[in-house]
């Protein structure tokens, strides 16, 4: 498709100079910019990257072509998260975020997508010495709305979850892990008219979840 690209260069301060480039292109409904801007010689290191980045750009198929793919959905090609306490691969069009700590846990990281109320939550938390048997007795007592209690093998550890409703048409799922001294709460959430899209992917993603 026909585009224009526009490269710019403006001196803001003093020896310090942003540099840019845009790239405009425009459908019969939609318009796309597909920008990239950095300082000084900064620019001329990450550009390779961007027009990578612009050569692979690829329009979506029309609504109704049968090999569209509806990219709201959680993707079937999954991406690596890798910490220093664990790793995950999760849904390569979702994102990952940071959630302030709180209370006694230790780290957080939370995938998320284009529903926001479809998501994947790992906390850490300190086990107390605690086999997770008794780490999950004392807390599914927190959970409202519980529907089952089972357990399963999670990277060759025993894990223990439960399946609840915080809300109306909302399904979660709640997995505990115990190693060492850290407790491992992986916690789903995904919207119920939707769980045949989201469910398999999520519980493909928690097979992947190793712990260090």
């Amino acid at each position: 498709t026909p585009a224009k690209k526009l490269t710019y260069s403006v001196i803001v301060a003093e020896g310090m100079t942003l540099k840019g480039v845009k790239a405009l292109l425009v459908t019969d409904t939609m318009t796309y910019q597909i920008s990239f801007k950095s300082f000084n010689e900064k620019f001329d290191s990450f550009k390779p990257a961007f027009d990578t980045l612009l050569a692979s750009f690829k329009l979506p198929k029309p609504a109704g072509s049968p090999d569209a793919v509806n990219e709201n959905l959680p993707s079937e090609t999954f991406t690596s998260f890798d910490h220093t306490m664990f790793s995950m691969s999760y849904p390569e069009n979702f994102d990952n975020s940071f959630p302030a700590k709180r209370g006694n846990i230790l780290y957080s990281v939370l995938f998320s997508g284009f529903r926001k109320d479809c998501t994947i939550q790992i906390d850490v938390l300190p086990s107390q010495n605690l086999s997770v048997e008794k780490v999950f007795e004392q807390n599914k007592v927190n959970y409202a709305n519980t529907k089952r209690t089972s357990e399963t093998t999670i990277g060759g550890l025993k894990a223990m979850f439960i399946d609840y409703s915080p809300m109306a048409q909302i399904n979660s799922r709640a997995y505990f892990l115990v190693q060492g001294d850290k407790v491992f709460r992986v916690t789903l959430n995904w919207f119920q008219p939707e769980q045949a899209n989201y469910l398999p992917i999520f519980e493909r993603a928690v097979a992947t979840l190793k712990l260090k």
